[in-house]
């Protein structure tokens, strides 16, 4: 799957060029539009419990395919709020974890579920955080603009969870209140999170609330 980001980064918009029969798996509501031919199928991906696990994790019970005709052709998708999208390169040897809303589509080579690990359960804004396993292509979408940090073995940095997005599973990471409690009220922040390479980190450049959300 070749993807395309125009628009970037406020209102970004992903073009996804399918090969003939290829399909490709997107957060429901998330089409903006696509060439003639491709067709639609909702499910439950994975069975129902890997769904409600998706839920708890921020995203749709079910998943949108769109499934390319002989000819192939293309699918339009955006994010469901004012922000940029990124095409992120998946493979078996790191797999990836992505935040709270955070997944927007991937094409049918990886398989995108619940992590409910303890690093999981304390990171970003959920309580669940997805992973994705596979070899293929996966979208991101944030809110705001994304930055992306390459870092080298031993490398690291502390970030607000509010604007933590993604992370190879390669990364080490560790969350605690940023100066303990008192500290934390004062400051108006809350959770951090230390990573540690090696491994790519996505964060965003700005905190997702359901006032700043974008109905479809």
């Amino acid at each position: 799957m070749k993807v395309d980001i125009r628009h970037s980064p406020a209102y970004a918009v992903a073009r996804c060029f399918l090969a003939p029969h290829e399909a490709i798996k997107v957060q429901p509501g998330a089409m903006m539009a696509h060439s003639f031919g491709v067709t639609l199928t909702a499910k439950a991906d994975g069975g129902f419990m890997k769904g409600l696990g998706k839920m708890m994790g921020g995203e749709s019970f079910h998943t949108t395919v769109f499934t390319a005709p002989a000819h192939g052709g293309w699918v339009d998708v955006i994010s469901n709020s004012v922000g940029d999208v990124v095409s992120v390169g998946v493979d078996n040897a790191t797999g990836f974890r992505l935040t709270k809303g955070a997944w927007l589509a991937n094409d049918g080579n990886l398989d995108v579920g619940p992590d409910a690990s303890l690093n999981g359960m304390f990171s970003g804004s959920g309580l669940i955080v997805l992973r994705v396993n596979g070899q293929g292509n996966l979208l991101v979408s944030s809110y705001g603009a994304l930055d992306v940090i390459s870092l080298k073995a031993g490398e690291g940095f502390t970030l607000d969870t509010g604007h933590l997005v993604g992370w190879e599973s390669s990364v080490q990471m560790r969350t605690r209140k940023s100066a303990g409690i008192l500290n934390s009220i004062k400051s108006g922040e809350g959770l951090v999170v230390d990573l540690q390479g090696p491994g790519d980190v996505i964060m965003q450049t700005r905190v997702f609330s359901p006032v700043a959300a974008v109905p479809r």
